[in-house]
Formats: structure tokens, sequence, C-alpha cells
């Protein structure tokens, strides 16, 4: 038998790999610069202050790996290095991003119960609020989505994003009306009525009343949004429980 051939794509991912090898050797060659040493080694306190306090749980995972040095400042900023892991609604890059997607714990659960799937991490890289980063992940990996992901992105408001699901044909639940309802976000909840016309439910004007977004509260009810029980609109008025009966069940805006 022969040697296997490897395809095209094969021998460029090859070829890079042998790039990347030989650039971190010759960084090897270089040692620290001096950036590193004088902040990092010589003066933590203003490093820990100025930079480790900016950086969240995913950045300081992947600091925590650079050497010895970097875990080192980060202990000495009182960082359970222990717990670091990283979070794909925190990555920055889609390298970061990359990362996550080939050491996600598939099939496992992760700390609230949900199981890692695609959907999951896909509704995690909507949770980045960056778009391109939502788009390399469904169009580089072919991750799969669920209602999740349109739900984070009308949770942070970011239209385009929305849009985009929609145009993907993303599935769409309530859970959409209500999470740009209850962040006050009334551009993303008028496209998804009067464009998309998306299904909302009394959430929507529960969570909306209850974060005290006065516009959204009022395009519901001037939009006839069904409301919780008990819970009245008459003469331009909302009467509302203090207490609904409602908010003892699951709310569809945190899927």
């Amino acid at each position: 038998m022969g040697k296997k051939q490897l395809s095209g794509a094969q021998k460029r991912k090859k070829k890079k790999e042998r790039e990347e090898a030989a650039k971190d050797t010759e960084r090897l060659k270089l040692g620290p610069t001096k950036l590193w040493t004088g902040l990092v080694v010589h003066h933590r306190d203003v490093f820990v202050s100025h930079v480790i306090s900016k950086l969240n749980g995913t950045d300081r995972y992947f600091f925590s790996e650079v050497n010895t040095e970097s875990l080192d400042v980060l202990k000495y900023a009182g960082v359970d290095v222990s717990k670091l892991c990283v979070n794909v609604h925190e990555c920055s890059s889609i390298s970061t991003l990359e990362w996550a997607w080939n050491h996600s714990r598939w099939g496992e659960e992760d700390e609230e119960g949900n199981v890692v799937d695609q959907p999951w991490f896909c509704k995690g890289a909507a949770g980045t609020n960056k778009l391109e980063l939502l788009k390399w992940i469904r169009e580089k990996k072919k991750c799969e989505w669920s209602a999740g992901t349109i739900n984070r992105a009308a949770e942070h408001g970011n239209l385009e994003m929305v849009k985009y699901c929609v145009a993907n044909e993303c599935p769409i639940g309530t859970g959409a009306c209500a999470n740009a309802a209850e962040n006050g976000h009334l551009a993303c909840l008028k496209y998804l009525h009067e464009e998309v016309k998306a299904p909302w439910d009394y959430w929507s004007v529960y969570h909306a009343h209850k974060n005290k977004q006065t516009e959204c509260v009022q395009y519901l009810l001037g939009n006839n949004c069904p409301l919780p029980r008990g819970w009245r609109y008459e003469h331009g008025v909302l009467h509302a429980q203090q207490e609904s009966s409602s908010s003892s069940s699951s709310s569809s805006s945190s899927s």
C-alpha cells in the first residue's frame, strides 16, 4: 500500500502548523520582552490594577496558560486559578471561539445543568454580542442553533444579529419578544412583532413592567399583547398585581 496522499486542505493545514511552530521557536529564542519583564514581573501591582482587573474570566484563563509567571501574577491578584475556564459568551475573537469549539465538553452538562451541544454553543456565540462570531460559527462550523440564539441576540438588543437570525431561518419562539421587552430594546421588539410576526405572550408585558421599561410596556399594551393572569388594562391604565401568579412559572425569556 502506498502512502496516503493528503488533500489540498490538509496540505495547507500542515504548512500552517509548521509555520506557526517556526514562529513559536523564534519567539522562544528572543525570550521575554522588556515590557513583559518590566510590567508583569517587576511591577505586578500596576499590572494587576490596570490589566488583570479589566480581563474577563476567559481572558484570564488564556493568560494563565502563557507561562508560570502569568499564573503567578493571577494568584498574586487573588484570582482562584483553579476555577478559571473558557466561557463561550466571553470569547472576543474567532481564535478564542475556535479554541472553545475544539475543547468543549460535548454531551456533558454545564454548571447550570444544560447539555453542552451545538445549539448551546451557538447561543453562547450570540451572547458575545459580536455578529462576526455568530456568522463564523454558523457558516464555518455549520453549528446547529435553536430559539436560544435569537433570544440572546434580542436580549442584547443587537438588531443586526436578530435580522441575521431571521434571514437564516433560526427557530423563533416567544422568548425573543420577551427578552427584547425585558431589556428595553424597543427597536428589536417592533421589528420582531411587525416584520417577523414573532409570537409573544404575557411574559413580555410582565418582564417589561417589572424592569420599568415604560416604552416597551406602552408598545405591548397598544398592540394587544396578552396580559399576565389577574392583570387588567383599562382606560389607558395598567392594573398589575404586585406578585402575579404567573411569576411562579418558568419564564420563556430565560431560554
